[in-house]
């Protein structure tokens, strides 16, 4: 068995006059980044291997987490733009030795792969929140039933947890939903 971990970047700053690909964090997105990576820990959700845009968002919301992978991050420049299928190309390409993998990009792309990759038989609560959008910060965790990579299937993989920052940085007023 294997575990995917699909997380869209915290909530960048609306661009300034920079290029997008170099949008730093929101105040916002690094507090929520933290509280993941706080969140991640308590359940034990520690990637063997990270691969991670090279945008500057992404690498910020990497560092925030403060995770602490078997291996050091993998800056991947096709994460960038990306489409759901090239995100599948990296999947199936990692190494077999690794047990679990995050990837660290941008939507639409991970949204339509985490929707692609999930069972209809995951939990339906999930489902349904998954189809809903996939907010900045959001992380999905998908058990993978298989040896190796190459052998990930669409639609044969079970979505056993996903969390915003609703679900893991909540303020005491949910002003923020707004």
């Amino acid at each position: 068995m294997k575990r995917l971990y699909l997380l869209r970047h915290a909530k960048a700053q609306h661009a300034q006059g920079e290029k997008d690909f170099d949008r730093p964090l929101a105040q916002e997105g690094i507090l929520d980044a933290d509280a993941l990576g706080k969140t991640m820990v308590k359940k034990s959700y520690n990637p063997a291997m990270i691969y991670c845009s090279p945008a500057l968002r992404t690498k910020q919301t990497l560092d925030n987490l403060r995770l602490q992978p078997l291996q050091a991050p993998k800056f991947e420049e096709s994460i960038y733009d990306a489409s759901a299928g090239g995100l599948l190309d990296l999947i199936h390409d990692s190494d077999d030795g690794l047990d679990s993998i995050m990837i660290i990009g941008h939507n639409p792309a991970l949204h339509e792969l985490a929707l692609r990759l999930t069972s209809d038989e995951s939990a339906a609560s999930l489902l349904q929140r998954l189809l809903q959008g996939y907010r900045p910060a959001t992380l999905s965790v998908l058990d993978c039933p298989n040896q190796c990579w190459n052998d990930l299937q669409l639609g044969e993989n079970s979505l056993t947890d996903l969390l915003d920052p609703m679900d893991y940085n909540a303020p005491d007023r949910p002003t923020r939903w707004m």
